[in-house]
């Protein structure tokens, strides 16, 4: 985790540097708290509260809805579970990286978009024919 960054929405006040601090104690305290979620499937109430402010990305119009994104604040604590459940869950689940690019650390829909491109050109010089692809925009 990040340091300097704002403890989010719960009253805990829990932030990376405190978490750091603790060393052992901290760890051993997280290590009982996630099992206790696990095993449980209870999530503290507190740790599901979270903000979503919207951002102008900076570019085009401020009065176009479509240029703007949410960014989610959220518990410090809840940060480390989902990293934690994320980590789990990536153990056991086979992703195909050959048509999976959105939520895979270091692909994105770029990637993706180039493929499409050199395959279109490649089809193109090969036999002289358009490739035609649909792209869903979320």
């Amino acid at each position: 985790m990040k340091f300097g960054k704002t403890a989010g929405p719960s009253a805990s006040g829990i932030v990376a540097e405190m978490l750091s601090a603790s060393v052992n104690r901290g760890v051993e305290f997280l290590t009982i708290l996630t099992e206790s979620v696990f095993s449980n499937g209870v999530i503290p109430t507190e740790w599901q509260e979270r903000f979503i402010p919207n951002l102008h990305k900076g570019k085009g119009d401020a009065l176009d809805r479509g240029n703007y994104r949410g960014l989610k604040l959220n518990d410090q604590v809840m940060k480390l579970l989902e990293h934690a459940l994320e980590k789990y869950i990536r153990q056991m689940v086979n992703i195909d990286e050959s048509i999976q690019f959105g939520f895979v650390p270091g692909r994105g829909t770029t990637d993706a978009i180039f493929i499409i491109c050199q395959l279109q050109q490649e089809k193109f010089l090969a036999i002289k024919k358009p490739l035609f692809c649909l792209v869903r925009r979320p």
